[in-house]
């Protein structure tokens, strides 16, 4: 059985956001392709060959991204949400929540 690739974007470039892009580079089937967000996502970026985006909207808009993974600190997820570039991306809506 032939598994998919899923292409991941990652936002926030923290500790955190550097754990999930480890963890994710080394799940099956899980690629990292971009990370926006935060002073430090230049350098997350170049030390996994991945791009750097600005803004998470711009992340949001991209051709090459399935799944983002959320590694903001906690006050900053309410802007994932609210994005106006969220309202065209598949999401899960939880009680008026859009998780993407």
């Amino acid at each position: 059985m032939s598994q998919s690739l899923i292409r991941i974007g990652v936002t926030g470039s923290g500790f955190m956001g550097r754990t999930h892009v480890e963890a994710a580079r080394r799940a099956p089937g899980a690629e990292i392709v971009a990370v926006a967000g935060g002073r430090r996502a230049p350098g997350l970026a170049d030390d996994y060959g991945i791009d750097c985006v600005e803004t998470v909207e711009e992340l949001i808009r991209r051709d090459d991204v399935d799944a983002i993974i959320s590694s903001t600190p906690h006050h900053c997820h309410c802007l994932l949400y609210t994005s106006d570039a969220a309202d065209d991306t598949p999401c899960v809506d939880l009680g008026g929540r859009r998780i993407i």
